[in-house]
């Protein structure tokens, strides 16, 4: 009878750490599937954004490249037209 006692304690003892383990397991797993579910999203969001400039510059390459987009990229230079005026903000706001 003592014998019977010992494997039925040790039987639900390992049944508990054995439901523990799980448990942890599938938390674990849970959590590494939101964090690459994020990071799909992130790179899809990526990929859109490189699909935009692609699709500009190929745009360009059929097209040709215009005038309005060369005095663009001059003034994300800080160039300006001959005969423009340049007022700077001394205050910040």
């Amino acid at each position: 009878m003592n014998l019977r006692v010992v494997f039925s304690f040790v039987l639900k003892a390992f049944l508990v750490v054995a439901a523990l383990y799980l448990s942890a397991t599938f938390v674990s797993v849970g959590a590494r599937l939101t964090r690459t579910r994020e990071l799909v999203a992130e790179l899809e969001a990526e990929l859109a954004a490189q699909r935009q400039v692609n699709d500009e510059l190929q745009d360009m390459v059929e097209n040709g490249i215009t005038e309005d987009y060369i005095i663009k990229k001059a003034r994300s230079y800080g160039y300006v037209l001959p005969g423009e005026t340049v007022y700077a903000d001394l205050f910040g706001k």
